[in-house]
C-alpha cells in the first residue's frame, strides 16, 4: 500500500483536515512521533531535521556482516 497525504478543506467551514493513509507495515510506535514532529514542523514552517535514509543505515549494517551473509543477500 502506498503512503498518501490528502488535505481535505470544506467548503463550508474555515477548517481543513490532513487525511494520511499508511499501514502499519510501513511504521511502528517509534517511528510515528517523528512522523507528526515532522509534520507538524513543515505546517509552523520550521526548519526540518536531516534524517538518515534507509539505504545509507543498512549499507552501514552490512559492513558489520561477513562475506558469505553479504554475498546470500547480493543474489
Amino acid at each position: 500500500m502506498p503512503v498518501s497525504f490528502n488535505l481535505v478543506t470544506s467548503r463550508i467551514k474555515q477548517c481543513s483536515a490532513l487525511i494520511l493513509r499508511i499501514s502499519h507495515a510501513q511504521y511502528d510506535g517509534a517511528s510515528m512521533p517523528l512522523l507528526w514532529e515532522t509534520i507538524k514542523k513543515a505546517y509552523d514552517n520550521e526548519p526540518l531535521t536531516p534524517v538518515e535514509q534507509f539505504k545509507d543505515v543498512a549499507y552501514k549494517r552490512m559492513g558489520d556482516l561477513n562475506k558469505s551473509e553479504i554475498s546470500f543477500w547480493r543474489r
